[in-house]
């Protein structure tokens, strides 16, 4: 449960999260609590996730503090009556959540629970297309994952649906399947059971890898093997098998049938450009590779052709409460280099960089990403010599603990030896004292 509060040290509203202190919730908070103050060290504006300021024990509630954001973008998509966005209006949120999960993947977190309702617009009336990751309840550290189910079902990714191993990429899926979502205006697979999410899956985007397959521990529930053949091959099974295996009745609960998402996005998308259209699908088709490794990775994204600058609608707009984004790209001549140009349509208003510009700021950009990158790297390598040093003074100290120990033994010896010897002088000089 989160609530609205206002913190009278602060003078500012702010959310609370309140959980119970039962067993099972306790370790979850706890978990919570350590991956929140790993991002501490991340600027929640510039990575585009939400202000941590703490928490603290209330009775037998434990309250977590965040920075008050306004609503979710499942709400925001609700309130609209679920009106698909324009690219210009994706755009931006796809290029702060990518900006997000190239962050987490930096400092090697996994949030496992991407959906909208995990993604807040930070003011809905002002600034509709700035947004904020939020919930890491269900995040882990990278060398932490196992098997377990995670991701709401809906935007699940097919590693995990095997139950196999997975990586950061799970959360690329989830974007994708948020991007398309926004674009669409209905959810791509809202499936009711594993296996529907598997079929939607398969149907549309293809046969997860070989040796994902072979590698999943629920891949038996899902496909059918073949050891006939010289290489294993798996083919997915009936509804008509799942049903009689698993007493599970198939039903195709999509907005729209489809057996091409790619088709499907082409189709439904309207008011933009061909040349911004099918660069925005194939980002979401590169989002949604089955094959995890083949799937595209936040900085890559960041740098694909939708996202390049010279093709947003100026943020400070947004941010000031004049955003809209009825006016798409195709709108704006190809000639206006240099100075900022106008392009009015209807009430909509959009500005325009030039192109040398653009060009500087987004290499500028990126440039400033991957020195963020290397920086990294080298601070991991620093902890890793660090930490070999110290293996190296424990190996020295434990040597030197079993040598003290040694010595302390033959001591214990030595000490046992010289009490035979004087017990037996004493022995020795009593027989003298009786002869005498």
């Amino acid at each position: 449960m989160v609530i609205k509060c206002y913190n009278t040290a602060s003078r500012s509203q702010v959310a609370i999260k309140i959980i119970k202190q039962d067993p099972d919730h306790y370790r979850n908070a706890e978990k919570e609590i350590k991956i929140l103050k790993e991002l501490q060290i991340l600027d929640p504006d510039q990575s585009s996730v939400v202000k941590w300021m703490g928490f603290f024990l209330h009775q037998d509630l434990i309250c977590m503090e965040f920075e008050l954001l306004d609503i979710s973008l499942s709400m925001f998509m609700e309130r609209r009556q679920f009106k698909p966005l324009s690219l210009d209006e994706v755009r931006p949120i796809v290029n702060q959540l990518s900006m997000a999960l190239f962050y987490l993947m930096s400092i090697k977190i996994i949030h496992r629970d991407i959906k909208p309702d995990n993604i807040m617009v930070v003011d809905h009336k002002k600034a509709p297309v700035l947004v904020k990751l939020i919930d890491f309840g269900m995040a882990s550290k990278v060398v932490d994952v196992c098997s377990c189910v995670v991701q709401t079902l809906w935007y699940r990714a097919p590693e995990v649906l095997l139950c196999g191993c997975y990586t950061e990429s799970i959360d690329m899926w989830s974007l994708g399947l948020v991007a398309a979502e926004l674009a669409l205006g209905f959810v791509v697979f809202p499936a009711e059971d594993t296996y529907d999410m598997m079929k939607f899956i398969v149907e549309s985007l293809g046969l997860p890898p070989k040796d994902t397959l072979h590698r999943g521990e629920s891949t038996h529930i899902f496909f059918n093997v073949n050891n006939s053949s010289p290489e294993r091959t798996w083919t997915l099974k009936t509804p008509a098998e799942i049903a009689k295996e698993f007493q599970h009745q198939f039903r195709d609960t999509r907005y729209v049938p489809f057996v091409s998402l790619e088709a499907l996005l082409f189709s439904r998308i309207s008011f933009a450009s061909l040349n911004d259209t099918c660069n925005f699908v194939d980002l979401v088709m590169n989002m949604l590779m089955v094959d995890d490794n083949e799937r595209i990775k936040p900085l890559d994204v960041l740098k694909h052709p939708f996202l390049y600058l010279e093709q947003y609608v100026d943020q400070e707009k947004y941010q000031n409460g004049e955003g809209g984004a009825s006016v798409m790209t195709a709108d704006i001549p190809q000639n206006m280099v240099g100075d900022t140009a106008f392009v009015e349509k209807g009430v909509t208003r959009v500005d325009v960089m030039g192109r040398k510009e653009v060009e500087e700021l987004k290499k500028s950009v990126i440039l400033s990403l991957e020195t963020f990158l290397t920086d990294i790297q080298s601070e991991r390598e620093n902890n890793s010599l660090l930490g070999k040093e110290i293996k190296s003074m424990t190996a020295s100290q434990l040597e030197m603990n079993l040598r003290w120990e040694t010595l302390e033994e033959q001591a214990v010896v030595f000490q046992k030896r010289i009490h035979i010897a004087m017990k037996s002088q004493e022995e020795q000089q009593s027989k003298g004292h009786l002869r005498g």
